[in-house]
């Protein structure tokens, strides 16, 4: 009896320390505007509140080896059926540290205290890394342009940013009042730090009214 307490001790300890950890790392690496502290709070909970699913179900069947088996297996389909976010998962990095958040959950209520707890410290510290160095990022910080301007005037628009970007995507044109109509551009500047040159070079077509510049992605050099 008094082992299962010890054991009951260790995991909800080793579960709430995991679930902080993983909440503090996903806040660090944050790069966005607005962090939601709920769903960092969720992160947190997510581990206790599955290891105890999984460790509850393991202790229920632990006479039969291969039935524990089985029902961890179950358990854990279960578990993943439960959870749901009423919000949508703004990018797939939310998506990975709700499965690190679940797989944390999972190892420690099967009793792979160790193993789990390894693991999970070695994808944390990869993520952590990835994020420093902007792994993966462009050379350049790319951009999108909202532009407002003559109907006639999207070939203008089009070969001012040509001669700006390293690589340019037509995203959407918008009609408007006045024979107006706002087009959207991705790009891949040229000139990265240098946005009123970009602006202006905008502002010198014809019958341009306005120009917004959105930055959507840093580049490796963190610019």
């Amino acid at each position: 009896m008094h082992q299962n307490y010890l054991d009951f001790a260790i995991m909800a300890s080793s579960s709430i320390s995991m679930g902080l950890l993983i909440g503090l790392t996903y806040s660090k690496g944050y790069r966005g505007l607005l962090l939601t502290t709920s769903f960092v709070h969720s992160l947190v909970a997510l581990v206790p509140l599955v290891a105890c699913c999984v460790g509850a179900v393991r202790v229920l069947s632990m006479n039969d080896s291969a039935q524990s088996g089985q029902a961890v297996a179950f358990a854990l389909v279960g578990v993943l059926s439960l959870i749901r976010f009423r919000t949508v998962l703004r990018d797939t990095r939310e998506f990975t540290f709700v499965l690190v958040s679940i797989s944390a959950g999972v190892g420690i209520g099967s009793g792979l205290l160790a193993a789990t707890i390894i693991l999970v410290v070695v994808v944390l510290f990869i993520l952590l890394t990835l994020e420093r160095y902007n792994f993966g990022a462009p050379g350049a910080p790319s951009f999108t342009v909202h532009i407002v301007g003559n109907r006639e005037s999207f070939a203008d628009y089009h070969g001012r940013l040509a001669e700006l970007a390293v690589r340019l995507d037509f995203i959407a044109v918008e009609a408007q009042a006045d024979q107006h109509a706002e087009f959207t551009f991705e790009f891949i500047s040229v000139y990265p730090s240098d946005v009123q040159l970009i602006t202006s070079r905008i502002l010198d077509v014809q019958g341009t009214t306005y120009v917004y510049l959105e930055r959507l992605q840093r580049s490796r050099k963190g610019d």
